[in-house]
């Protein structure tokens, strides 16, 4: 969870994320970016951070497949279940998938 997405090699119990969250300077939140290929991969990358410390997360839409605006909006329900603050990440020549304000909005 260091800003590669899924190029990191991620220690199972989130040393590296701890780690970051301990030497943030007081005031200062940690953003992880959290992509999966999926709604559950994705979910359980937050919980990680949440359980961590991070104060947000930073999630793509998913991109195993090429998202429909219903999969997009599943996908980003799912993630707020965690209940951490969620930013999107708009990369649409990766994913395939835009993120436009109308979307966002729901």
């Amino acid at each position: 969870m260091d800003g590669t997405g899924l190029l990191a090699e991620r220690t199972p119990d989130g040393d590296s994320l701890r780690i970051a969250v301990q030497a943030a300077p007081e005031g200062f939140g940690v953003m992880p970016g959290v992509a999966g290929y999926g709604a559950g991969q994705s979910r359980r990358w937050i919980e990680q951070a949440a359980e961590a410390g991070a104060s947000s997360v930073l999630l793509l839409p998913p991109n195993a497949y090429r998202a429909d605006h219903r999969a997009v909006v599943a996908h980003y329900r799912e993630a707020a279940d965690v209940r951490l603050p969620v930013g999107a990440y708009n990369n649409p020549y990766d994913t395939q998938a835009d993120l436009p304000p109308e979307l966002l909005a729901e």
